[in-house]
């Protein structure tokens, strides 16, 4: 592949991922990463889903106390989340 062709290449790749359709998704993917590697094993497991939508970060957990212990945390998990991003997108934690 010729430098040119790589340009190009990185060119569309970058404003798929800046096109709203799809950067909600990348986000999600990058956040649910972000979940998985700050996170004790314990919470980790006991996560069923993370969803992103509208500026809002959604657990899905199986577990009560950790519920419990996370509906407690929630500025915390969004400052921490944010700052691994690198930008401010997410505004409210729902735990479910």
């Amino acid at each position: 592949m010729s430098k040119e062709e790589s340009r190009n290449l990185k060119n569309i790749l970058s404003s798929i991922a800046k096109d709203p359709k799809y950067s909600g998704k990348l986000d999600e993917k990058k956040i649910e990463k972000i979940w998985r590697e700050t996170n004790q094993p314990y919470v980790v497991e006991r996560t069923q889903k993370v969803a992103f939508r509208d500026g809002k970060l959604l657990l899905f957990i199986n577990s009560a106390p950790l519920k419990q212990e996370l509906f407690n945390s929630r500025g915390q998990i969004r400052d921490k989340v944010n700052k691994a991003l690198g930008m401010d997108i997410v505004k409210e934690i729902v735990i479910r």
